[in-house]
């Protein structure tokens, strides 16, 4: 099997453009990453305080 440079590259050239246009079309929410609330199953809650480094 002989390996084609340019069909690779036109292959590689589809699906990126067909990534772009799935990413572009689909609206994504602005949630954050992480839930930052509390855990009510934490049994070390947090104290308070500025949220410094702690020792």
């Amino acid at each position: 099997m002989q390996l084609n440079l340019g069909n690779i590259c036109s292959l590689t050239l589809l699906l990126l453009l067909g990534s772009l246009g799935v990413a572009l079309s689909e609206p994504r929410d602005r949630t954050p990453i992480f839930d930052t609330r509390p855990s009510p199953y934490n049994p070390n809650p947090p104290r308070g305080g500025y949220g410094g480094p702690v020792f």
